[in-house]
């Protein structure tokens, strides 16, 4: 491996920006062993966790067997179980069975409030955590003069990602108002929030001085706090109350 210094310069620019005349340009900066420890440390001092796919159906089998009657259970957990082996094995599943088991996961979702902290725990993670590794290896950027690079004690802060966003946006919409093909407008920043967790990641997995940034070890409750798996989008429903209705459909109309 050759190694790495904090004095070279990665250049890189968006593949949704590169059709523009003067697109802008981000510099980053090699990410180190160093780095990826500080990023894990920033991850906490934040307080972001994030749950993988396993720890929220795991809760949701939970909230169950807390929810509903033991008879319930056992007819409504096998039958979901039955559409995650199917989605994990990408076996095609009837839009009836499909929109009948969104429907009470997401039932499932507004009765139980743990269910409700882990999704949000993600939200907060997916929205945050990339910006926090941007923060450590972005060094300044070119040809965006809307926007003034700044650093607090070697880091970008939070805010100043916040309105690198925005910026992208204002230009990303004037591009597509332009006619400049490629654009798709929000994209951009996500690209380059993504190009700095992955350098993060690999860092870590490379050098083999820990585990991967996706297995990192678990807190107290079961969650990560640099890694996990989003929720799908089934599995993502709003805080709201009552008890959820178990799938009333047959066995047979549940099977993939």
């Amino acid at each position: 491996m050759i190694p790495v210094s904090k004095d070279q310069t990665i250049r890189f620019t968006p593949a949704t920006l590169a059709n523009m005349a003067d697109p802008p340009v981000f510099l980053f900066r090699p990410a180190t062993t160093r780095d990826a420890y500080a990023f894990q440390g920033r991850l906490i001092e934040e307080g972001l966790r994030a749950h993988d796919m396993d720890q929220l159906r795991a809760r949701q089998r939970a909230a169950i067997r807390e929810h509903f009657t033991p008879e319930e259970a056992d007819e409504a957990i096998p039958q979901l179980q039955a559409v995650w082996d199917s989605l994990d094995q990408n076996v095609p599943i009837d839009a009836e069975t499909m929109k009948t088991m969104v429907a009470f996961v997401d039932s499932l979702t507004a009765a139980d409030a743990p269910l409700r902290k882990m999704l949000a725990q993600n939200e907060a993670f997916s929205r945050d955590a990339p910006r926090l590794a941007l923060g450590l290896l972005l060094k300044g950027w070119e040809h965006l003069p809307s926007l003034r690079f700044r650093r607090l004690q070697g880091v970008m802060p939070i805010e100043v990602a916040d309105e690198l966003a925005i910026a992208l946006m204002c230009r990303e919409h004037a591009a597509a108002e332009a006619g400049i093909e490629g654009i798709v407008p929000g994209s951009a920043f996500d690209e380059i929030c993504t190009h700095a967790l992955n350098s993060m990641s690999l860092t870590m997995e490379e050098r083999g001085k820990s585990k991967p940034l996706s297995s990192s070890p678990s807190d107290p409750n079961g969650s990560t706090t640099a890694g996990g798996t989003a929720a799908s989008s089934s599995e993502k429903s709003e805080a709201g109350s009552g008890e959820a209705t178990p799938p009333t459909p047959s066995p047979e109309s549940i099977e993939p």
